[in-house]
């Protein structure tokens, strides 16, 4: 009895815990894709960064598509059947076989096409060799994805930061050496360092679990069908913006140059950087609570709570992002950046709305509405890219390209409330 009550009281402080468990991982890997955006300014400038532009593209594209993309599959459903820990146990041994045949895929690929992808990436094939090294720090990659996605399932958010601080603590420390003394190759490397540096120190901790020894690989059709639909819904959410950064990279390139390419590069990582942070926390605090939530009039109401409260937070950063731009830059990138300052005010309200309409996202992902969220990542992609090709091809400047992305995310924003009373309402009838 006593050893039970011992168990709930630990249980109960994790729960308490949890947020500062949850923003100090969030934190962490927020830290570590500014650090590694800072070494590459740095070491290679705005010319290099554009170059690097489009391996930090494939990265995004895989990141989100690391085994098969069931990152919010694996929180979902582990979160629902937490009470049942044979579920749990058949639900990884389907989701592991699932997720590691992707990834193995991807390795083999990487193999197998490694010149003809670095001709892409690179635009030459001298780093034939970093495709499958990166193939490789993706399998490592869905360890860590299974590790964490298990650990947020479960409330346990204090594995959950242990392992991220630790993983992007020492990859931060190892980044150094690799981009001040490889430049571009180092920088590449580093990408695929971070990727896999979650998967690494995962490894150790499920080496010492004995969760490991029950688990046992399972070809269940019904688990699959249902880790497909994340699939599908990771598939639009890892190819429509890293394909939409790398058209638009290409023409900025063409039309004003690798430095302005370079500079909204800046941006975009700076961007990416902080909405990272907040989509993650998303994704492992809220969406959980969504899942758990049937009645969807309820989920309307947190949805729009969230929404605010979001906002609110993200409002006061950007406040102190916009008070203090010139040391930030200085801090994040280097002083060839400053140009970034003049149109930062924009970027960072495009941001906020951006935001503001992923938590309405998520309530899509949490009931699995597949379509409608394929449907309305393409629109917002659609939009951005509409908008910003038109300022791009009439000679707009960096300035009206960071207004373009504002005005398009208060377009997409404005699409996704209305596609929230829609959904609520008609599901509720």
């Amino acid at each position: 009895m006593n050893s039970s009550r011992s168990s709930r009281n630990a249980d109960s402080s994790v729960m308490r815990l949890a947020p500062l468990y949850s923003g100090l991982a969030h934190g962490f890997r927020m830290l570590s894709a500014l650090v590694i955006l800072k070494l590459i300014a740095v070491y290679v400038g705005p010319d290099g960064l554009a170059r690097l532009g489009f391996f930090m593209s494939l990265a995004s594209i895989l990141a989100v598509f690391s085994g098969g993309g069931i990152t919010n599959a694996v929180i979902k459903f582990v979160a629902e059947y937490r009470d049942s820990p044979i579920r749990v146990v058949r639900f990884l041994g389907s989701a592991i076989l699932y997720g590691s045949t992707f990834s193995i895929a991807l390795l083999v690929l990487s193999i197998v096409f490694a010149v003809p992808l670095a001709n892409l990436v690179f635009d030459n094939t001298e780093f034939w060799w970093m495709m499958p090294v990166f193939g490789l720090s993706q399998v490592f990659a869905f360890v860590g994805v299974v590790t964490l996605s298990t650990a947020n399932g479960l409330g346990r958010q204090d594995i959950f930061a242990a392992i991220t601080v630790t993983a992007y603590l020492g990859s931060m420390l190892i980044s150094y050496g690799l981009i001040s003394n490889m430049g571009i190759a180092g920088g590449a490397l580093a990408l695929a360092l971070v990727t896999a540096s979650v998967g690494f120190v995962s490894s150790i901790v499920i080496s010492r679990s004995k969760l490991l020894r029950v688990v046992r690989l399972r070809c269940d059709y019904y688990a699959f069908s249902k880790l497909f639909r994340f699939t599908l819904i990771a598939i639009s959410a890892a190819l429509f913006f890293p394909v939409t950064e790398i058209l638009l990279r290409s023409q900025i390139i063409t039309t004003l140059g690798f430095d302005t390419a370079g500079y909204w590069q800046g941006l975009v990582r700076l961007s990416s950087a902080y909405i990272g942070f907040f989509s993650v926390f998303l994704a492992t605090t809220f969406m959980p609570r969504l899942s758990a939530t049937v009645d969807l009039s309820v989920c309307r109401r947190l949805v729009l709570r969230q929404i605010l409260t979001v906002g609110a937070v993200f409002l006061f950063c950007a406040a102190v992002i916009y008070l203090l731009r010139e040391p930030i830059i200085l801090l994040v990138f280097s002083a060839e950046f400053l140009p970034i300052i003049d149109v930062i005010a924009w970027q960072l309200l495009g941001d906020l709305l951006r935001i503001s309409s992923f938590v309405v996202g998520f309530l899509l992902v949490s009931k699995a509405a597949t379509k409608l969220y394929i449907g309305a990542e393409f629109i917002q992609f659609a939009i951005y890219l509409a908008l910003t090709s038109t300022i791009i091809r009439f000679g707009g400047s960096l300035d009206a390209i960071a207004q373009g992305y504002a005005i398009s995310y208060g377009a997409y924003l404005a699409i996704m409330l209305g596609l929230l009373f829609w959904y609520t309402r008609e599901r509720d009838a």
